[in-house]
């Protein structure tokens, strides 16, 4: 959400900012003169032309400004996306050096921030929200950052992407291999990760999400076994009556009636 907006040029002789502790973070960009952070108790930060700085809440700082009046735009978020709040975490605060183009991009992005900002309509928050992204991955352009996700929940990433892209393509039957490399994994890796995610393998895992779009096709159509069984993946519905049958301990036709008698009592 954005707090604070503003724009132009600002006589920092007249006005200036003093050092102090801010709610949110701050987007400063100096698009024309010369300007610079201040932080009290560290050295002079040098005066620079064409720069951004992203700098996170409860930072005690001020700015100043060369002898020109410079001409900047200023923006203070609630939140910013995880990958800024990494880029600042290195050393207290993100700033990079911008070229022209790039501040032609963000002067646009400030006008859609603006905009939508001060409208109240019922998608002005997503529009918000999809201005500070794009505003992020302006800055972050040619950044490198360190991968501090854990490996704990790249492997739950991974086992969820791997859940959603079976379902989607269960009626064709997928194989452990091709799941596998939907998510560029082999086999074997993908069943060490489904151990040690979900304590089974994604064969079992893969069954129980047939089972279960099985029971509910059973439950809310007419559909033969035949027609429910190739939408979960069976190859004929006397594959399907056996692989149900052995999981629930009763066949898919049984299944049914007892759940429709439930129903109808």
């Amino acid at each position: 959400m954005v707090r604070y907006l503003a724009c132009g040029y600002r006589d920092f002789k007249k006005h200036p900012v003093p050092v102090g502790e801010r709610l949110n973070w701050e987007f400063y960009v100096v698009a024309d003169g010369q300007m610079a952070p201040v932080f009290p108790d560290s050295p002079e930060c040098p005066l620079e032309r064409q720069y951004a700085w992203v700098i996170p809440p409860g930072l005690a700082y001020g700015w100043r400004s060369g002898t020109e009046k410079p001409k900047r735009y200023v923006v203070h978020f609630t939140s910013v996306p995880n990958a800024l709040k990494q880029a600042a975490d290195e050393r207290g605060y993100f700033g990079r050096k911008l070229d022209e183009h790039e501040i032609e991009q963000i002067e646009k992005l400030y006008l859609r921030l603006e905009r939508h900002a001060l409208s109240f309509s019922p998608l002005s928050e997503l529009k918000v929200e999809k201005a500070a992204i794009d505003l992020a991955l302006l800055l972050l352009t040619g950044v490198k950052l360190v991968n501090k996700i854990p490996l704990d929940k790249v492997d739950q990433q991974r086992v969820e992407s791997v859940l959603v892209w079976y379902r989607e393509h269960m009626s064709e039957c997928p194989t452990i291999d091709a799941a596998a490399s939907a998510i560029n994994l082999s086999a074997g890796h993908l069943r060490r990760t489904f151990q040690r995610v979900r304590g089974c393998s994604p064969h079992d895992a893969f069954i129980a999400m047939r089972l279960a779009h099985a029971k509910e096709l059973l439950s809310s159509t007419s559909q033969d076994l035949l027609q429910i069984g190739r939408q979960c993946g069976f190859r004929s519905d006397s594959d399907f009556c056996r692989v149900f049958a052995k999981y629930t301990g009763i066949s898919p036709h049984k299944w049914r009636t007892h759940i429709t008698k439930q129903e109808a009592s």
